[in-house]
């Protein structure tokens, strides 16, 4: 039993199985009804550190804290989007040496029944009973302490909300059904269960079907008809409008989509053609429907109309032709994706407004498109103007992080106080998009960054200057190197990249930067250091050079064959050396 409670991935695999069957039992099967028109929303579950798969529903994550640390679990869910479609269950690690010691006695006793077989004798079969006993006792402790554990879990909904935990499956159907929401955030223009009613009447011929909903109004002012109206345009099969509105964000019931399309074929809004013929809505039941070719039926837009869509190109900046707008009106829309496209952008930056609307306009022409643009023109303009001043901010401050970004580098490389703080903060401006805050959370940062590193480079020239002056002063002491001329002494000290430099310019980032990028702060630090043995070579250098040249000088030469004559040779050689000396080294 002590070897396996020793194998700690025998037990985590085991263990990650009893969660996993726990956790079945508890939540499997949840489906959540949304609102009054009872749309069945299937829930997924999804085990494990990786991320889950897509899903059109909800999304019941399971993590747990035995396999990964808690703490970077909630930061992980605090960090997720809020229109994330996941319901994160967190299993705590608790009840460690508990379960530990559970599983592991569970193991050793199914062991030692696969070891032993099945004995004939009675003292075996009372020895096994014995050990299927035990297995038992542990059993029933694993079930009661994972039951702890579960009982335990968390549960957040992504971006950090946590769920009050009374029951477990409660607090887990209650997050879905909030999730839901978030996945569906248009689904109330569509809710009501009295779709099929509205159906019903429709089929009758009845143009105002939706009075059955409580509308009174005009069918293709009522806002799921106006919705359908649009997204059909110039044509859609019937099946194409069913499947954009019961997904994406609406998530409609298909009834409402049905029941809105027949009411708009009954008031003449929607032209529907099967097999390239015209049909009515007595020709076809939901079933037929999606085969259904579908095409709004829009006036040619009077003057008003037209002077509209001119003043929607005008705050957009659009050069256009009069008379040519449905020519022109192409151009505008790039130029609003443009637009939209600059009002976002990568982090720091919020991110782009994704706008359905844009997505629609791209697939209409013509009077379709023109018509479209004047029924949205209140929306439009009011996002030309703040797209305008959003990409003018985000052109105006991204700079401005950019050269914190880069000062900071070179603060960080540098090692300088408060450099960590200035950092988390200027992570913190990336991370969360926050870029166009007010007030302004970068221009306090780079000014910090600035006024360390002007500092830090102001101090590495000073001490640099201040030990080149000391060096200088040691040079000098030195007899030979003061005998030196000046300009010759400059020689010697630019030879070893000895030389004085200028004050740094530093009065704007820009220059900090340029300082930085000819000579940072650690770099000043190396100079200082080399200082003394730069110094030192260059005397070294003066030294070498102020030692005289050492002559060469030749004996005189003779032919010796008695005493007197090697002495008279031996007196011109005396001779000779000591004139040499005299006039310096010499070498024979």
């Amino acid at each position: 039993m002590a070897g396996i409670k020793n194998d700690e991935s025998r037990i985590a695999a085991e263990r990650s199985q009893l969660i996993s069957k726990e956790i079945s039992t508890a939540l499997g099967g949840i489906t959540v009804s949304q609102r009054a028109a009872n749309v069945a929303r299937k829930t997924q579950m999804h085990y494990g550190k990786e991320k889950p798969p897509a899903h059109d529903g909800p999304v019941i994550w399971i993590r747990d804290g035995f396999s990964e640390s808690e703490n970077s679990i909630i930061k992980e869910v605090n960090g997720a989007p809020t229109e994330d479609a996941t319901v994160f269950v967190v299993i705590p690690k608790a009840q460690v040496e508990e379960v530990k010691s559970a599983i592991a006695a569970w193991l050793a006793a199914e062991e030692t029944l696969a070891a032993k077989g099945n004995p004939s004798t009675d003292a075996g079969k009372d020895a096994r009973q014995g050990i299927v006993s035990r297995q038992s006792v542990a059993n029933t402790r694993i079930e009661g302490l994972m039951g702890k554990v579960i009982a335990g879990a968390r549960v957040f909904l992504a971006g950090g909300a946590e769920q009050q935990v009374t029951s477990l499956r409660d607090a887990v159907e209650d997050a879905a059904s909030q999730v839901v929401e978030r996945i569906f955030p248009r689904f109330s223009t569509a809710d009501s269960d009295k779709w099929c009613t509205v159906w019903k009447r429709a089929k009758d011929g009845n143009a105002n079907a939706l009075e059955a909903l409580g509308y009174q109004g005009d069918p293709d002012k009522h806002a799921v008809a106006k919705e359908i109206l649009l997204y059909i345009g110039a044509g859609k099969k019937g099946a194409e409008a069913v499947k954009h509105f019961t997904g994406g964000e609406y998530g409609w019931p298909k009834d409402a989509v049905d029941a809105a399309i027949a009411t708009l074929m009954v008031s003449g809004h929607l032209h529907a053609r099967l097999d390239d013929k015209p049909v009515g809505i007595g020709d076809i039941d939901q079933r037929i429907l999606g085969k259904v070719s579908l095409k709004t039926a829009h006036p040619v837009l009077t003057a008003g109309q037209k002077l509209g869509v001119r003043k929607l190109f005008t705050a957009a900046g659009l050069k256009f032709s009069p008379g040519q707008e449905a020519l022109d009106a192409p151009r505008f829309v790039v130029l609003l994706k443009e637009l939209a496209a600059s009002a976002g952008g990568p982090p720091p930056a919020p991110e782009a407004p994704k706008s359905p609307l844009l997505t629609e306009l791209e697939g209409l022409q013509g009077n379709d498109l023109l018509f479209r643009l004047f029924e949205e023109s209140a929306t439009l303009t009011t996002n030309i103007a703040t797209w305008k001043k959003t990409g003018q901010q985000i052109a105006k401050r991204t700079p401005v992080f950019q050269t914190a970004e880069h000062l900071l580098r070179h603060g960080v490389a540098a090692v300088l106080p408060g450099m960590e703080r200035c950092q988390a903060d200027w992570e913190a401006v990336r991370d969360h998009r926050s870029l166009l805050d007010d007030p302004d959370p970068v221009s306090p940062v780079l000014q910090l960054i600035s006024t360390a590193l002007r500092n830090g480079l102001r101090d590495g020239h000073t001490h640099y200057e201040q030990a080149l002056k000391n060096e200088i002063a040691g040079l000098e002491t030195h007899t030979l190197w003061s005998a030196l001329p000046e300009t010759k002494r400059k020689v010697l000290l630019a030879s070893q990249g000895v030389a004085s430099h200028p004050v740094p310019q530093l009065a704007s980032e820009a220059e900090i930067l340029a300082s930085l990028q000819s000579c940072d702060i650690p770099a000043w630090k190396t100079r200082t250091a080399a200082l003394h043995t730069r110094c030192a070579a260059a005397l070294a250098e003066a030294i070498k050079e102020a030692k005289p040249k050492a002559r060469r000088i030749s004996l005189p030469s003779a032919t010796i064959e008695t005493a007197a004559e090697l002495e008279a040779w031996l007196g011109q050689v005396r001779e000779t050396i000591e004139k040499a000396l005299r006039d310096g080294p010499a070498i024979l």
